[in-house]
């Protein structure tokens, strides 16, 4: 559990201007996936800390500093040889079993801003029953510099649910939590930061991996070779309508002719 040194930010009256103090944190666990992320984990742990009322650091057997730290900041720390995401994140919840009302799902590179959390201490408290997941804007951040165009700055995503309300998706790539019951509800006020810190080479070697799982997810459309998860199709979110797109229309396109039809459509758009 996390030891407190002040207390955190708070809404008093709904008003996301306050800056009024609130005794406790809200009733969350902040699951977080690590893999030698020294350079991020402190600033990840120390922004959320106030928030919430537990932190699991699921850590897939780092060779840096990323468990000494994740302990020294007072978060729980479990272990898990790495398959994918999505079977890690299922692992972690089984193992960490939260008894939270909440549970929010972080990676290391990611933070909540103030007015983010400023708003969720607003209403998280005061949501009906059928609100069991909420959704924020991602704000990606790179070199230095917020990616506002090509598309970057429309993605919502699913990162807060309700226990026992949501589950991820068994996918290699672009998994999403899906909720079993209710519905999902959009923060407005603030955003989720994926702020990277590594250099150009890892980025670029990220995405190679990326393109690698995606590869996978889209051979297994054509020569199945695994059960495809198709909950998220029943859901009929902006995340299902994302990959309708991408794999429905995107991906029958021509092979060539897609990949600058897509950069066009990005240019125009942005």
């Amino acid at each position: 559990m996390w030891a407190h040194n002040k207390k955190p930010e708070a809404i008093i009256g709904g008003n996301p201007g306050s800056t009024l103090r609130e005794d406790r944190p809200l009733s969350i666990t902040a699951i977080i996936l690590a893999y030698n992320e020294e350079i991020h984990i402190a600033r990840c742990l120390s922004r959320i800390a106030p928030l919430v009322q537990r932190i699991v650091v699921v850590d897939s057997y780092s060779n840096d500093r990323t468990v000494d730290l994740a302990r020294q900041f007072g978060a729980e720390v479990l272990q898990n040889r790495w398959r994918n995401y999505a079977d890690q994140f299922d692992w972690a919840i089984r193992q960490a079993c939260p008894d939270t009302d909440w549970i929010l799902r972080l990676d290391c590179d990611e933070y909540l801003e103030e007015k983010t959390q400023n708003e969720l201490r607003s209403i998280l408290p005061k949501l009906p029953e059928n609100v069991t997941g909420l959704e924020f804007r991602l704000k990606v951040i790179f070199r230095g510099r917020h990616i506002r165009f090509g598309r970057y700055y429309s993605t919502w995503l699913l990162r807060l649910w309700r226990t026992g309300s949501g589950e991820i998706e068994r996918r290699w790539m672009d998994e999403h939590i899906i909720l079993k019951n209710g519905k999902a509800i959009r923060l407005r006020g603030g955003d989720l930061v994926d702020h990277n810190l590594n250099d150009i080479g890892w980025w670029i070697e990220k995405h190679n991996q990326y393109a690698t799982r995606h590869m996978i997810e889209f051979i297994n459309k054509q020569y199945p070779l695994f059960a495809e998860d198709k909950r998220l199709i029943v859901s009929k979110t902006s995340a299902w309508v994302a990959r309708f797109l991408k794999v429905y229309i995107y991906g029958r396109s021509p092979l060539y002719l897609r990949a600058v039809l897509f950069f066009s459509i990005d240019i125009s758009c942005g």
